[in-house]
């Protein structure tokens, strides 16, 4: 309303101004009611378009806070939104490093149990060729002796033999 009455303000100030310095002979062409029909028509039609300004501004007023609602709770329902995805994700980087740990604490289990039965049988093998070379050993230590035992005796029994039979010569 305020803004009317200074655009009413204006506009009279502006149309007297212009017809004081006016020469007489313009201000007397149209008769003095011609002239302020004239001022009151435009007044009229400035007058309209302020009203449907007004009510473009007053729908903007309504519709402004409603778009600015309808943003806020677009915003809270994306925060909402964001702040449930990163909790799934957190539990699921929980769930991944548990599962992880789990699958890393398995495998080392696992390859413990693997070397340590290959640990076993190895020494089971080292054991049994150990015992397989000791007992070889052996029996070549003992076909040794044998062999020397034989050659020993065989040796002490021609040493017998020929003494015996020089003694028999002898004799």
């Amino acid at each position: 309303m305020d803004i009317f009455i200074v655009i009413n303000f204006c506009m009279c100030y502006v149309t007297y101004a212009s017809s004081i310095g006016a020469p007489l002979t313009l201000s007397l062409q149209c008769s003095k009611y011609h002239f302020e029909e004239k001022v009151l028509e435009k007044l009229v039609r400035l007058e309209l378009k302020i009203e449907m300004y007004e009510a473009k501004i007053k729908t903007w007023e309504v519709s402004i806070p409603t778009n600015l609602d309808k943003l806020d709770d677009a915003r809270k329902q994306t925060n909402t939104f964001l702040e449930s995805m990163q909790d799934i994700l957190y539990q699921e980087q929980i769930r991944l490093n548990d599962s992880f740990e789990e699958t890393v604490e398995n495998i080392h289990l696992q390859s413990e149990i693997k070397v340590k039965s290959v640990l076993d049988s190895f020494s089971t093998k080292i054991l049994q060729f150990e015992n397989r070379r000791e007992h070889a050993l052996e029996h070549s230590t003992l076909l040794q002796e044998q062999e020397r035992f034989k050659d020993s005796f065989q040796e002490t029994v021609e040493n017998i033999k020929t003494q015996s039979e020089s003694r028999v010569k002898i004799i």
